[in-house]
């Protein structure tokens, strides 16, 4: 069977609007071999349907819909997600994250091997245009995060405890170094800039 690469994991709850404008692109990374893993956290604004719109011409995308919860709990929408993961690599995006070009994913996971461990993040949300122009570590928050699948597993996952975004990214880097995990800041002005380590 010919595994994924990488597991790129996305989760939303009632985000329409940003997924209109940043998932597609998603989809038509090229020169790797990965797959899609949705998580709709009972969304009522039609999210889902609109990920499912691209099922059929997209066999790596999986959808994967929460029921009877009300609240959106970030760490156990991420935890779901990496545990459906096929490949040993996995990857976390918020819904308003853009990947600008075909190449993204390639020179993330590039980057990740050569470096081996962990974590990577940006922002972007839709009314800041300046894409991947803005980084800064997985340390106070992160729009996403690259790791090995077996190192989210040795950490017990992301902290279900903590339910919307705050420090949760923080936890679980403190979990992941304690298992042998280390984090890298990606410090940039655009996707190809430099690459710099930050503890533990």
């Amino acid at each position: 069977m010919n595994f994924p690469e990488v597991s790129l994991v996305i989760y939303f709850k009632n985000r329409l609007e940003h997924l209109k404008a940043y998932f597609k692109p998603l989809l038509i990374q090229k020169n790797i071999n990965y797959e899609v893993i949705a998580i709709d956290y009972c969304s009522n604004d039609g999210s889902l349907e609109y990920i499912k719109l691209f099922q059929k011409d997209y066999g790596s995308l999986r959808t994967i819909k929460v029921h009877g919860n009300l609240g959106f709990n970030l760490s156990k929408a991420r935890n779901i997600g990496c545990y459906e993961a096929k490949a040993n690599i996995c990857m976390t995006v918020d819904a308003d994250i853009l990947f600008k070009t075909k190449d993204v994913l390639r020179h993330w996971f590039n980057l990740f091997q050569d470096y081996n461990k962990f974590v990577c993040n940006f922002y972007n949300t839709l009314d800041d245009y300046n894409y991947y122009d803005r980084g800064i570590l997985c340390y106070c928050g992160s729009g996403n995060m690259f790791f090995y699948k077996s190192l989210w597993e040795r950490a017990n996952g992301f902290p279900h405890f903590i339910k919307n975004h705050g420090i949760e990214d923080t936890i679980f880097r403190l979990r992941t170094s304690k298992v042998g995990g280390k984090s890298y800041e990606y410090m940039h002005q655009n996707i190809y800039s430099s690459f710099e380590t930050y503890g533990p």
